[in-house]
């Protein structure tokens, strides 16, 4: 039995991802009479490389180094990355390595940048995605002795990091940004609120666990009562610790495949 049409969407993408999301999704919502509540989960801010950590990287790729196995990796995990990481390592050292990239958006701001990208992980675009890929090309090629080299930030990406050296890899993080979680607006509190029923949008399991600390209970209350679309199984696995109504999979995680996907689930709601 359909529980009626959703009255809000919630979008906790970043600020220029979210606008962007909200636009391709204004003529389906307007025509539905839905509104549209944008609240990032978090602010980004760049983070410089120390001391030590430059050193790490140019014992690992500067003259002199050697990479048996798979060749010396360097792997960008997000557009961000590239913004806050690239120019942080020279040209010298991008070129001792193989660049990989965590999606088409990520390698389009590397090549962008005048960088050849060797390996993109293929859809959903993430670490899984990338362990999949790399695995493929350590085929015969023992990883001990490897070096891998991932752009990220805080704390992010410890499942591929994990993977990596279970084969033998020598990993360096380069924690180039950091994400600072968003206090809510007070328009979005209430109208959350007073919602009668919310689909909210998840790229990330950060997002979901900011938002959960950040809003007062009855606004959660009313997004956990609501659907989820999130963008990887992975995702859906957390989200369901949340208690929402339902938990639907998006076909990927770019825009246009969230929009698509917000689509699919209006019209089963009209059916």
């Amino acid at each position: 039995m359909s529980e009626g049409p959703f009255s809000h969407v919630l979008i906790t993408r970043p600020e220029s991802e979210g606008r962007d999301l909200a636009a391709r999704l204004a003529p389906l919502l307007d025509s539905a009479g839905t509104a549209v509540l944008l609240q990032p989960a978090h602010q980004f801010c760049p983070v410089q490389l120390d001391a030590t950590t430059k050193a790490e990287l140019e014992a690992l790729l500067g003259p002199g180094s050697t990479a048996a196995g798979m060749a010396a990796t360097i792997i960008f995990s997000s557009p961000r990355s590239v913004e806050f990481g690239l120019s942080q390592i020279s040209r010298e050292l991008l070129r001792a390595a193989s660049l990989a990239a965590m999606g088409p958006a990520t390698a389009r701001a590397l090549e962008s940048a005048g960088n050849r990208v060797a390996t993109v992980a293929p859809n959903p675009h993430n670490s899984e995605a990338m362990m999949a890929v790399l695995s493929q090309r350590m085929e015969g090629a023992p990883g001990a002795g490897a070096s891998a080299i991932i752009v990220t930030a805080g704390n992010g990406r410890q499942a591929l990091t994990q993977w990596l050296q279970e084969r033998g890899c020598q990993v360096l993080k380069l924690l180039v940004y950091e994400r600072r979680p968003l206090q809510p607006q007070q328009r979005i509190i209430i109208d959350l609120a007073g919602a009668r029923r919310v689909l909210s949008l998840w790229t990330s399991a950060d997002a979901m666990n900011a938002m959960s600390r950040v809003l007062p209970p009855a606004a959660w209350f009313r997004i956990c009562r609501g659907s989820w679309l999130v963008t990887s199984p992975r995702l859906q696995r957390l989200a369901r610790a949340f208690g929402p109504s339902s938990v639907h999979l998006s076909t990927g995680p770019s825009n246009d495949e969230i929009a698509s996907s917000v689509r699919a689930l209006f019209l089963k709601q009209d059916g």
